[in-house]
């Protein structure tokens, strides 16, 4: 999915990632979630149900450039106390793996969460 020559998506669901994420590790992927956001930081839930129990095990930590705008809207909207709806692009690894597929300690937040989403340069509401 995309028209720009040097990324080409994978547009997935939360479900189809959680249910398969092996599938999905290193690859450009497109989904849609719940974004919630402090202090230049965000995370994306990839269920709503997720996010309304606070479940950390299926959220994606966000890093890339287009970070600090993302977490600017979910903050004008109080993502921490209202889930806010975006689609957002990047390059998804699954958290506990090192990039030759062994599992590796995990440290800080990351130890609770299911991955994290690199390379976001491109999302929207």
């Amino acid at each position: 999915m995309g028209n720009r020559a040097d990324r080409s998506y994978c547009a997935t669901t939360g479900a189809q990632l959680l249910a398969n994420p092996s599938i999905y590790d290193g690859q450009l992927v497109q989904l849609s979630g719940w974004v919630v956001a402090d202090d230049g930081r965000a995370a994306l839930y990839v269920t709503k149900d997720a996010r309304e129990t606070s479940q950390t095990f299926s959220l994606i930590s966000l890093y890339g450039s287009a970070v600090p705008e993302i977490s600017a809207y979910a903050a004008a909207r109080h993502s921490l106390d209202e889930p806010v709806s975006i689609q957002v692009s990047g390059r998804f690894y699954l958290h506990g793996l090192s990039s030759n597929g062994v599992a590796s300690a995990q440290v800080g937040d990351n130890r609770y969460r299911f991955g994290r989403l690199e390379e976001v340069e491109e999302w929207r509401p």
